[in-house]
């Protein structure tokens, strides 16, 4: 009997120190994990309304491990006025409904006055009955990222919003994407054109050498603009103004273009008939004085041209400050 019970106890004490080993490699691990991923760990005993915070998660909001307490309290005063109901919601409904993990996202307050947003992941732990009794969680500042969010949704916005027809094309020049306004403005839907190369809205003759005119100006200086004679799904061509833009990594290394379309039509138009009105009678559309007098200045111009290049020119063309009808002299001539 002395026999068997100290192999028992012998047998318990090496179960005992295999378990305690394997809880502390646990522990290890999960510290080296939470070390990795700069994560806080929390722990909430909801029976004694205790609440651990790992010294990652108080030096995240810029605390000492002394300077914190364990209660519950201590995470509920730092919310956000904003996030306070809805962090509160988030954990309850887990508590009661939730299998899955618990996933929340919200601001809190740092020590020096400001907010980080968090973003706090765990999982209850049930009784047999399946009511909770702990909650364990990591918590992980995710400030860079919420920013980095709301500049992405404020580009979405923009793309979205604009008038300015937005193409953005791959390296290969083939489109990647394009807003709504360039679907009103051409006629094309996105799917039509996504795949597609650039000169499917070209109307330029001479494509390959516009459009390498245009790669070669891109390398050089990273921009260009100027005008282009576009053309819309029904075969309709106006003209546009284009800005280019490279788009390129962290590395330097290119990514994308961004082409940005406007339809000039109007302006061209505008530009038509203030050259009409300025240059023609608007009673009988014949040309007006203004018209004549820039006509004969470029005839002037080009005759003094050719008088230059050649002295025995047979008519000599002038305007007199006093009247707008040229005169033509025929040179003295000798035998």
């Amino acid at each position: 009997m002395l026999i068997a019970v100290s192999a028992a106890v012998g047998w318990l004490r090496t179960t005992n120190l295999h378990n305690a080993t394997l809880l502390r490699l646990n522990e290890e691990r999960l510290k080296l994990a939470l070390q990795g991923a700069n994560e806080g760990l929390w722990d909430w005993d909801l029976g004694s309304d205790r609440l651990y915070f790992s010294k990652r998660w108080k030096n995240m909001l810029g605390y000492n491990e002394e300077q914190l307490s364990d209660s519950a309290l201590e995470w509920i005063d730092r919310l956000h006025p904003e996030d306070r109901q809805r962090a509160l919601d988030d954990l309850d409904d887990h508590l009661q409904y939730g299998d899955e993990g618990y996933v929340s996202r919200y601001r809190l307050k740092h020590r020096n006055g400001h907010y980080l947003w968090v973003e706090s992941r765990g999982h209850a732990l049930r009784d047999r009955q399946g009511h909770p009794f702990r909650v364990v969680g990591t918590m992980a500042d995710i400030s860079d990222q919420v920013r980095v969010e709301e500049k992405l949704r404020q580009a979405a916005t923009v793309f979205e919003s604009t008038t300015e027809a937005i193409v953005i094309l791959d390296r290969a020049g083939r489109i990647a994407e394009v807003n709504k306004a360039f679907e009103r403005m051409t006629g094309y839907t996105r799917n039509e054109v996504v795949g597609r190369t650039r000169t499917l809205l070209s109307d330029v003759e001479g494509d390959q050498a516009f459009f390498a005119d245009i790669d070669r100006r891109l390398q050089s200086r990273g921009t260009w603009r100027g005008e282009m004679k576009a053309r819309r799904k029904n075969g309709e061509t106006f003209p546009t103004w284009l800005n280019i833009a490279t788009v390129r990594d962290q590395e330097g290394r290119f990514k994308h273009f961004v082409v940005v379309l406007t339809d000039i039509s109007t302006l061209k138009s505008s530009e038509a008939k203030l050259k009409a009105l300025a240059h023609y009678d608007s009673l009988t559309g014949l040309p007006n004085r203004l018209l004549l007098n820039l006509t004969l200045e470029k005839r002037y111009s080009a005759r003094n041209v050719i008088d230059s290049a050649w002295p025995y020119s047979s008519w000599t063309w002038t305007v007199s400050n006093s009247s707008t009808t040229p005169s033509a002299t025929p040179p003295a001539t000798s035998c």
